[in-house]
């Protein structure tokens, strides 16, 4: 990278950092933000995510001051915020100022990678449902879920779109709710391990989780609007755990929420249950129009 920069033959060099725990912005993104200025000059954008490995990319193409220092003032907030979700490392803490710190930078994330991410006018969105360790080898896990873990995270990585995971979140005091009364197992306690989502997922992850206290989320459904903003979806895929509890249930949300969008679940990357109960939910969402690929 730093030999490329150095050889290019250019007067001025521009660099704007971004520390972001969620600010997946593709090269082409990038270069469309920065717009066209004058030749003879190089703006390289350096973008470290929340995965360790992402490479640093770089625009070198003409543009200019005036265009890269209007791109710093849209984004400062952004950039603030993302800056202390890293810093503090807020996905694994349980005060309530962590809560709102991730609530808003998701959707703030969410904005920025409707009006400056991947697609045109079109936005394809995938929801990745509760890969946590609870649900992969911990108090229920199963062999099935933890089969699937690497094509979820392959599914991730190369997914064209906005990519969103949820996590189920309960309390210490689980067993005295209704799901608790009859799932008397308790999981997914908030801030335990067993909540965090499987490391190989969270390390794919770009956008802050959504935490749902039930099966199905109706946050989950603004997310979906936020990360949007003025594109029309033209898919919402599922996958993750379980099949027969939250993926269908989040499915069937979705299709309520957005009648004339697909609506479709990865079956190849769930689990259900039980290989039976999998295979029984994904014949309950043919009937509800959610589309099995």
């Amino acid at each position: 990278m730093y030999e490329v920069l150095r050889a290019k033959d250019v007067p001025t060099l521009f660099v704007l950092v971004l520390v972001a725990d969620a600010f997946p912005v593709s090269l082409g993104a990038a270069d469309a933000l920065l717009g066209a200025g004058p030749a003879g000059t190089v703006n390289t954008m350096f973008y470290v995510g929340s995965c360790a490995c992402q490479d640093a990319f770089a625009i070198a193409a003409g543009r200019s001051a005036l265009t890269l220092v209007q791109t710093i003032c849209v984004l400062p907030v952004v950039c603030a915020v993302s800056m202390v979700i890293r810093c503090l490392n807020v996905q694994q803490m349980t005060h309530p100022l962590a809560s709102f710190l991730l609530s808003g930078s998701r959707r703030m994330c969410a904005w920025t990678h409707a009006a400056f991410g991947k697609g045109g006018r079109h936005m394809d969105i995938l929801v990745v449902v509760d890969m946590q360790n609870d649900f992969i080898d911990g108090a229920l896990g199963t062999p099935e879920a933890q089969a699937i873990v690497p094509k979820v995270v392959e599914r991730m990585r190369t997914f064209d779109g906005p990519v969103i995971c949820t996590r189920d979140t309960h309390t210490p005091s689980y067993l005295s709710t209704q799901e608790g009364a009859l799932l008397p197992v308790v999981h997914c306690v908030k801030g335990t391990p067993g909540w965090q989502l499987e490391d190989r997922v969270a390390a794919a992850l770009e956008l802050p989780p959504v935490d749902k206290p039930s099966f199905g989320s109706l946050e989950l459904m603004d997310v979906l609007r936020d990360c949007a903003g003025d594109e029309e979806i033209t898919s919402i895929t599922f996958c993750g755990l379980c099949t027969d509890i939250c993926v269908i249930s989040n499915a069937i949300i979705a299709k309520a929420a957005f009648p004339e969008v697909l609506v479709a679940v990865d079956s190849a990357c769930c689990a259900g249950v039980t290989p039976e109960s999998h295979e029984r939910a994904l014949e309950a969402l043919a009937p509800c129009q959610v589309r099995v690929i």
